[in-house]
């Protein structure tokens, strides 16, 4: 059973960022795997969580290297997500 909303759950990775650009490690895929409890989840749920980042760390920034952390961020995010609905049967 999922816990809190998406809202809480991308509040929790406010600070973390993956420590390599462009690379997520075995440890970092978890983290995001566990926070937002992708266990509990059906393929809309799944979809629904994935809008919801993309749309989330997309406002516009006034600082272009935090923009590029909070990118960098949100492709590990969709690629953990992404990795998860295909383990589920589903389309990424």
């Amino acid at each position: 059973m999922i816990t809190k909303t998406n809202f809480q759950m991308t509040q929790e990775l406010k600070n973390w960022f993956p420590e390599h650009l462009g690379i997520i490690s075995g440890e970092e895929a978890q983290k995001i795997f566990d926070t937002f409890q992708l266990a509990e989840r059906d393929e809309i749920n799944l979809r629904n969580l994935r809008d919801f980042c993309v749309m989330f760390y997309s406002k516009d920034r006034d600082d272009e290297k935090e923009l590029i952390k909070n990118m960098d961020k949100v492709s590990a995010i969709v690629a953990v997500i992404d990795e998860k609905l295909l383990s589920i049967g589903a389309e990424a």
